[in-house]
């Protein structure tokens, strides 16, 4: 009986999936979006979201909650990123597993 709600919880629980990332280089916004379904956002979200440039995390920010159960997203200003800049971000969830994004700032869509 002890393993039925081990095995329901963990049914339940999945990492963030398709982390999407735009950067723009004129104004050096990047936008996140970190598709995670979820059937009760208060419970179970993106907890923490890390960027890194150039492999140098540079930005930590943590949730309580997720404001979508579909996703979660952040905007960040990366003064430093220049053309050819990588940028890469990590999504976690509170309860299991983390997925993650990269973007070239100069070489994204619609720049």
């Amino acid at each position: 009986l002890i393993l039925i709600p081990v095995l329901i919880l963990g049914l339940q629980a999945h990492s963030p999936s398709n982390v999407e990332l735009t950067f723009n280089s004129e104004s050096r916004i990047l936008n996140v979006t970190v598709n995670h379904p979820v059937g009760n956002p208060e419970k179970h979200y993106v907890e923490k979201i890390e960027v890194f440039l150039n492999d140098n995390l540079i930005i930590t920010q943590t949730f309580k909650k997720q404001i979508e159960s579909k996703y979660q997203k952040a905007s960040y200003l990366i003064f430093e990123a220049e053309d050819e800049s990588k940028i890469k971000v990590i999504a976690h969830c509170n309860i299991s597993g983390t997925d993650s994004g990269e973007i070239i700032a100069g070489k994204e869509k619609g720049d």
